[in-house]
């Protein structure tokens, strides 16, 4: 009778181990994923993320997207709270505020929710130029493209980054910091001039296509500004000196001249 209770006992303790084992395979598989929380649930997935204290964000800044092992977009959502159903499997789940992105990998279980953990620490940039511009912001992690605008608002990781607005590929630069849960405003006052174009024949103007081309000299450099196909035009560019090419049928003319800042120079040449 002792034979067989120990044989019992010893068979309960071998079925009492292997569940342990499946239990703590089950525990790995589930947590193996840097999770925040995985509770039992009809949902398979619950997605929020947490933003810095006092700033306002909008749904529509708040892009999810979850894809596939095969990198397929599944689902996409706006806004800060979602309640999702997927089937078991691995999915790739990427979070976007603004120009800041995060992505996770999750793997998911029948009956059980998991909510991966985001935190977002992202500040608001508002920008003005005094001329319409072409935008970058850059730091050592980022550079971001922001267009061409007078006007700039942004969600953007909080950092370090130099600023930059530039008028015909010639850039105006700043240094500035973002702090996650504020917003930043500044300006970049760009110095510009203006120049008309004008083509000429017998002394009146020459309304047929001329080949413009325009550089910019500094020493012994010459940079090309830009190139244009009308009889007369008009472009704003920083004060400096430059040389103007224009081309009709057989005839090249070229000029050299200075612009200063904030004023009009008309620049009239003789195709004759």
């Amino acid at each position: 009778m002792f034979g067989l209770l120990c044989l019992a006992w010893h068979s309960s303790a071998i079925a009492v181990d292997q569940t342990f084992a499946l239990l703590s395979r089950e525990t790995i598989s589930l947590y193996d994923v840097s999770l925040h929380q995985v509770v039992p649930s009809p949902h398979s997935l619950e997605l929020q993320v947490n933003l810095p204290k006092g700033l306002k964000v909008k749904d529509h800044e708040i892009v999810w997207k979850i894809f596939s092992t095969q990198h397929d977009l599944l689902r996409q959502f706006q806004g800060n709270n979602h309640q999702v159903s997927l089937p078991a499997g691995s999915y790739q789940i990427q979070l976007q505020v603004g120009r800041f992105q995060q992505n996770k990998w999750v793997l998911l279980k029948g009956g059980w929710k998991v909510t991966p953990y985001f935190h977002a620490d992202v500040g608001r940039l508002e920008a003005l130029s005094s001329q319409p511009a072409r935008w970058k912001l850059s730091s050592k992690k980022h550079r971001f493209e922001l267009g061409l605008r007078r006007y700039i608002a942004e969600l953007v990781p909080a950092g370090a980054y130099i600023l930059e607005a530039s008028v015909n590929q010639f850039p105006v630069q700043k240094r500035i910091f973002v702090n996650a849960g504020q917003q930043l405003n500044t300006s970049l006052a760009i110095p510009v001039a203006r120049i008309n174009l004008v083509a000429v024949q017998d002394n009146n103007p020459l309304f047929q296509q001329v080949q413009w081309q325009i550089f910019r000299l500094e020493g012994n450099k010459k940079q090309f500004v830009g190139s244009y196909q009308r009889h007369s035009r008009t472009i704003i560019v920083p004060p400096g000196r430059y040389e103007v090419v224009a081309r009709h049928a057989d005839k090249v003319r070229s000029r050299q001249f200075w612009v200063q800042t904030n004023t009009n120079n008309k620049i009239v040449l003789a195709m004759d």
